[in-house]
């Protein structure tokens, strides 16, 4: 549960991101990996709208090309942070 105007903030490797491709394969083989479940951003968006969270804000970070630092949005990242707060009612 969320204080009123708290925020949930959600640390994930994206699964559709090249990372998280990575990861899968070697899911079988590593224990760290083994038993995770990986999700993709719009996945865990709606999860959050259909928990009445308002749409997140979502940054990422760990490119292919070796870019450093965080950019707005997903699809080029692996890790992506999600920043979603409650719903007002």
């Amino acid at each position: 549960m969320t204080r009123k105007e708290g925020f949930l903030i959600i640390a994930m490797i994206d699964r559709e991101s090249a990372l998280g491709r990575a990861c899968q394969k070697k899911q079988k083989d590593n224990v760290f990996y083994g038993s995770a479940s990986f999700y993709t951003v719009p996945q865990v968006t709606e999860w959050l709208c259909e928990a009445g969270f308002e749409p997140p804000s979502v940054c990422q970070a760990v490119f292919e090309n070796g870019v450093r630092g965080v950019k707005q949005g997903c699809g080029e990242g692996g890790f992506v942070v999600l920043k979603a707060q409650k719903q007002s009612k």
